[in-house]
């Protein structure tokens, strides 16, 4: 759990490095010139909104496990679906203009490389997305941490490990 939280809070320090980055293409004249493009100006909307999801998301998230609130794997999965979503449409949205730039545009060799470093990289922001939701359902440590994996309803009973014998205290 450790590994996953100082990751995301990596994840912040690099997503908040990249800020000025997503404000880029609204500068003028660069926006207006690119209003022919499809879906062009809405991916860049909805990855500026992601950037903002993605920092502030996962500082809820750290607050919420450290503090050992039983709201956190439900948060976590929840995030980490997001980042499935928003990763796909992007990759769907970054392929469709692709395509259009190659039809109506000389493609330089550079805009390929970086179409295709941007796809890999969310391709693989999915892989990892999934492989921490599996983490966050299917964890012993979260289920000691959080009981039963933040999923069932809060008990005075402490978790018992699957197959435990409880015997009762005598009178």
């Amino acid at each position: 759990m450790l590994f996953f939280l100082v990751g995301q809070a990596i994840t912040v320090l690099l997503v908040a490095l990249t800020i000025p980055s997503v404000f880029e293409p609204f500068a003028q004249p660069a926006w207006d010139d690119t209003s022919v493009i499809p879906l062009y100006h809405a991916t860049i909307v909805m990855e500026m909104l992601f950037s903002a999801a993605r920092l502030a998301f996962p500082v809820a998230g750290i607050i919420l496990t450290v503090t050992r609130d039983r709201r956190a794997p439900r948060f976590w999965l929840a995030y980490l679906g997001l980042v499935v979503v928003g990763s796909l449409l992007d990759t769907g949205a970054g392929i469709a203009i692709h395509n259009w730039m190659q039809a109506e545009l000389p493609a330089s060799a550079e805009a390929v490389k970086s179409m295709t470093r941007a796809i890999v990289e969310n391709l693989r922001t999915v892989m990892w997305a999934l492989v921490w939701s599996l983490y966050w359902i299917n964890s012993e440590r979260v289920w000691i941490t959080f009981g039963r994996g933040g999923w069932s309803p809060p008990s005075d009973t402490p978790w018992l490990p699957p197959g435990a014998v409880v015997v009762p205290a005598e009178a």
